[in-house]
């Protein structure tokens, strides 16, 4: 079976994380898919930005809520050209990949943020959606909602290390039948030892870096991974 492979935030191995270059290169690498993050701007626009303040990517202070668009657009990316990109323009620069849309509805103290969005992303979709778009995110009540909305929207559950008992619980039963995808970080599956073939189609874990990691994902019998470095792992899928 062929690895899938998932640029995750697109190339940032090779150009600012998230930013219209970064797509199109992960794309030029052969990617199956791309994963990103979205917020909702002061005035309500979708943009692409990962971290919930604005400090480690463009050195500025505040979070993406509370400015709108159109200063949002002025700011560049780690000190390049790269502006913060729309969902738009998002969607334009993948072209026909399969996108994994990370909703950020909670910050790492498992505060609510970004208000609004389930909302705005479903009203963004709505009529316009195809089966090569997921809806993910640390927060299940953020992809409840989306089901909600429309039962067609195909949804995943990211589960890092400060949420691996969600991995363990889950495990001991089965997916639940609403999950699509399950998007457990690497270090919670690499010293798995129960059988994941039957899980393995809905397994996609992040991220994945290294031939080393890849041969042991394909032990387990999972075949789609996230990676940093979508250039470099292309020689090892090949």
């Amino acid at each position: 079976m062929k690895f899938r492979m998932i640029g995750h935030r697109g190339n940032p191995s090779q150009n600012p994380e998230n930013t219209i270059v970064s797509f199109i290169s992960a794309r030029n690498c052969g990617v199956y898919g791309i994963e990103t993050d979205i917020q909702i701007t002061a005035d309500q626009k979708i943009v692409i930005f990962h971290d919930e303040d604005l400090k480690r990517l463009t050195g500025m202070r505040g979070k993406i809520s509370d400015f709108p668009l159109s200063e949002l657009k002025e700011i560049n990316v780690l000190d390049s050209a790269q502006k913060i990109p729309t969902l738009e323009e998002f969607l334009e620069s993948t072209g026909d990949v399969t996108k994994y849309i990370e909703l950020k509805t909670r910050n790492e103290k498992a505060e609510r943020i970004n208000d609004g969005l389930e909302k705005r992303l479903h009203e963004y979709f709505k009529g316009n959606y195809s089966d090569n778009i997921y809806f993910i995110s640390f927060d299940v009540e953020a992809i409840r909602k989306m089901k909600e909305y429309d039962k067609r929207y195909r949804v995943g559950l990211d589960i890092g290390n400060e949420t691996s008992f969600i991995w363990d619980s889950m495990l001991k039963d089965h997916i639940p039948e609403f999950l699509d995808l399950v998007i457990p970080q690497y270090d919670i599956i690499k010293k798995e030892t129960r059988d994941l073939e039957k899980y393995a189609e809905k397994i996609i874990p992040w991220v994945i870096n290294s031939s080393t990691d890849l041969e042991k994902l394909e032990e387990m019998g999972i075949y789609s991974f996230m990676t940093d470095t979508p250039c470099s792992m292309k020689n090892f899928i090949e």
